[in-house]
Formats: structure tokens, C-alpha cells, sequence
């Protein structure tokens, strides 16, 4: 029952830490495109706004992906020593 738990935890992290880099590379990209623009006509700020709160949405998604993966270091740890 337990492995079978945990199995599921790997697997949601596993989840979590993909749909992160899917998110992080779309920003990146995204962020790109907006700097070449800049370099082509410095007087236009398009997005700045945008690529702000994004980037603040995008660390909170990263201390999600964070928080579930030391959540689940420290069930392994408790199973571990619940098992010794």
C-alpha cells in the first residue's frame, strides 16, 4: 500500500516538474521575442507589464513544484525510519 503511494507522489511530481520547464521554456521564448523587438525599436516597451507579473507567477509556480518536492523527500524520510 505504501509503495503503491508513493508511486503516485513520484508520479505527481513528475507532473508538477514537467509542466514547470513547459512554463519556464514559454517565458523564456517569450522573453525573447519581446527583447529582439526591443532591439529593434528601443522606444517600444511591449510587455514589461506582462514579462513582471508573469515572472512573479512563474516563482510561485517553481516554490509549488518546490514545496511538493520536499514534502515528499520528508514522507520518504518518515516511511524510512517508521520502517527500521
Amino acid at each position: 500500500m505504501a509503495k503503491e503511494s508513493s508511486y503516485h507522489d513520484v508520479q505527481a511530481g513528475l507532473g508538477l516538474t514537467i509542466a514547470f520547464l513547459v512554463h519556464l521554456s514559454a517565458f523564456a521564448l517569450v522573453n525573447a521575442g519581446f527583447i529582439l523587438i526591443h532591439c529593434h525599436d528601443a522606444d517600444e516597451q511591449i510587455g514589461v507589464r506582462v514579462l513582471f507579473a508573469w515572472g512573479i507567477i512563474l516563482m510561485l509556480h517553481g516554490a509549488v513544484v518546490l514545496a511538493h518536492s520536499v514534502r515528499r523527500r520528508r514522507k520518504q524520510r518518515a516511511i524510512k525510519t517508521d520502517h527500521q
